[in-house]
């Protein structure tokens, strides 16, 4: 018994390792990391990228959603609260005037613009009788 325990200690494994130097191994070390940590820093690049144009969505989605909740509550004035016929000091204009501003400083150009288009084409904004008036949408 004590034979054949003394015959495997005696052996031992064949690791391929034993004659390499520690600079072999140190190598071996070096390319082992590598190879796992390049695939995941890949990885963590494709996730945040994934990340900002879900975020990026996210912003447009809630800008077309602004845009969309400004018009349909400035055609809600035009056509149920006459807009078009108020005065300087009513109500509904100043109204009309705040929710504009804030929109618009909500938006993107491209979004702007059409807030804009819509004004102009609305006649709420221009030389005669401005509902909305451009100095203060200037101001912002």
């Amino acid at each position: 018994m004590q034979g054949s325990a003394s015959n495997s200690s005696a052996s031992p494994k064949r690791t391929g390792f034993e004659d390499k130097t520690r600079w072999d191994r140190l190598m071996l070390l070096i390319q082992i990391i590598g190879a796992i940590a390049i695939p995941l820093s890949i990885i963590a690049g494709f996730i945040q990228f994934n990340q900002q144009q879900m975020a990026d969505q996210q912003k447009t989605q809630q800008r077309q959603t602004t845009l969309q909740t400004y018009l349909d509550h400035m055609s809600d004035l035009l056509l149920n609260h006459n807009l078009h016929e108020s005065k300087r000091s009513d109500d509904i204009q100043v109204i009309a005037t705040v929710q504009t501003l804030n929109t618009l400083r909500q938006l993107d150009p491209g979004r702007k613009t059409a807030v804009v288009q819509f004004l102009y084409e609305a006649d709420l904004i221009g030389v005669n009788d401005p509902k909305i008036t451009i100095n203060k949408l200037a101001r912002s």
